[in-house]
């Protein structure tokens, strides 16, 4: 992709995101970022300066943003509760007998373990039943997810209306009756798609699950078949580099920032997730050890440091569970996972790209929308079946 030095930022520190403020700059959805392209490809605006499908697009992005971040704060709420309950649990007799050297329960540790363990006993309720909230009945994920879906078949309507209809795209680069002729086309496909999916959105994605052999890549299913390649002109060479830098360029750039080291990294956090869920098991194995040694010295009764070591390491375990049900809950590891491999599969057709003809080109950019679909399908039902139930 075409560097723009407007929007050149230096490299993200480790706790930084590197994806703040992306505005979707295949759809030239930013006025600095469309006004930049269209003074660089002045031929190329009329037909990727689409107002009506950003307007579209934007009535579901802000949504969809909204709801994910409200999904995955009741997510993360309900591990957090389940997860205090379980170590109020593990760590209750250590707590009772500390309660019963001080005032209210001044020599009952009966009363204090009774509290402590109810207390213990609500908030695992409450985490679970909003964890079984969350992923039986939770709007805000069902919203989030109808919503990406949304955004994601508007963006592949935009290039998809352009890879099937590459002669009359192509004679949009030069002014006059075609550059209308396109607009009336795309709008006309646009209504046409706003029209069909309010009415089956949540019935789609319902049966997006359904679609193992991910045939369903077209928008319009009248594409499926590839049309016959245009006439190779100057204008085709044109159309099709501006395609390799808004659909393929942006794409892997966007991955590329995905996958960056740092804190909002999938692969970072996964790989910070699973090194804490190491060090919690080691020293869950070390106290354990030291329980073990001190037991077969021999006690009458345990004393309350040794109580304390006893709730640690039921309190670390409940750690370590919660910490797992985190990764379920978030897709860490398989987030990180789909995005390797959507970016070795976008780099793969960007070199094949340089070096083919205009044939191969178009193919290459068929082969991208499957791409773009499977990543979208496998993103949205990992999700649906995600769950932060502890």
């Amino acid at each position: 992709m075409i560097a723009n030095p407007k929007r050149a930022t230096p490299a993200p520190s480790l706790f930084q995101n590197p994806l703040e403020g992306w505005t979707n700059d295949d759809l030239l959805l930013d006025d600095k970022e469309r006004e930049y392209f269209c003074d660089r490809h002045p031929r190329l605006a009329p037909v990727f300066d689409w107002r009506e499908m950003r307007e579209a697009f934007a009535l579901h992005e802000q949504p969809a943003r909204q709801a994910r971040k409200r999904s995955r704060l009741f997510g993360k709420i309900a591990i957090g509760l389940g997860f205090l309950g379980l170590a109020l649990t593990a760590l209750t007799p250590f707590l009772a007998r500390l309660l019963s050297l001080s005032r209210p329960f001044l020599n009952d540790p009966d009363s204090a373990d009774r509290w402590v363990g109810g207390l213990a006993a609500v908030l695992i309720a409450a985490g679970t039943l909003l964890g079984f909230h969350q992923a039986l009945v939770g709007q805000a994920k069902r919203q989030w997810l109808i919503s990406r879906f949304w955004t994601e078949r508007i963006r592949q309507l935009h290039f998809q209306l352009i890879l099937n209809n590459l002669a009359k795209a192509a004679a949009a680069l030069d002014p006059g009756r075609a550059q209308e002729a396109w607009r009336t086309l795309r709008n006309r496909a646009l209504d046409d798609f706003v029209h069909d999916a309010e009415k089956t959105l949540a019935k789609a994605l319902a049966e997006l699950e359904d679609d193992h052999a991910e045939e369903d890549v077209w928008v319009d299913r009248a594409w499926s078949d590839a049309p016959p390649p245009p006439p190779e002109t100057p204008e085709l060479a044109e159309l099709l580099q501006g395609l390799r830098q808004q659909r393929i360029g942006v794409q892997e750039r966007y991955t590329a920032l995905k996958l960056t080291p740092g804190l909002h990294s999938p692969q970072t956090r996964a790989q910070w997730l699973h090194g804490v869920l190491d060090a919690f098991i080691a020293m869950i194995l070390l106290i354990t050890v030291a329980i073990g040694v001190l037991y077969a010295h021999g006690s009458e009764e345990p004393h309350l440091w040794l109580l304390g070591l006893l709730g640690a390491a039921g309190a670390l375990t409940a750690a370590v569970v919660a910490l797992r049900v985190l990764d379920e809950g978030l897709q860490l590891r398989t987030e990180a996972e789909r995005y390797r491999w959507y970016l070795a599969s976008v780099r793969s057709i960007r070199d094949r790209f340089e070096k083919a003809d205009a044939a191969d080109r178009i193919r290459l950019l068929r082969e991208l929308e499957r791409l773009a679909y499977q990543e979208m399908r496998r993103f949205l039902i990992a999700f649906k079946e995600a769950r932060f139930i502890l």
